[in-house]
């Protein structure tokens, strides 16, 4: 496995982006690319950048100011624009394709 890029969540606060275990469980604050987009989207990172605390998933996480500034942006246009222009980020998969998520493509804790 490659070393974790969401130093330090992945490593310390796994609670940022995962509940307590339910019923031994691993259980996610939010799905799929909800869940990254709380971070990386345009308007994420623009606030994790502000000199002010950060609050993500409508309050449940408070983040101090500045905690994660180097925060990489996924610049969207609706669903598409990542890493190319008119590229789907989010699919459903149906009979003409599979689903395509963050994902597909990123390995959750390694990014």
């Amino acid at each position: 496995m490659r070393t974790f890029q969401h130093q330090p969540f992945a490593a310390r606060q796994c609670t940022i982006c995962h509940l307590d275990p339910v019923n031994g469980k691993v259980v996610l604050r939010a799905s799929s690319n909800t869940l990254c987009l709380e971070c990386h989207s345009t308007a994420a990172t623009a606030k994790l950048r502000d000199k002010t605390p950060v609050s993500l998933f409508t309050g449940q996480i408070n983040l101090a100011s500045g905690q994660y500034a180097d925060a990489k942006e996924v610049a969207l246009d609706e669903d598409r624009g990542h890493p190319v222009s008119n590229h789907p980020v989010l699919r459903l998969p149906d009979k003409d394709g599979p689903d395509i998520r963050c994902g597909t493509c990123h390995t959750t804790h390694a990014a």
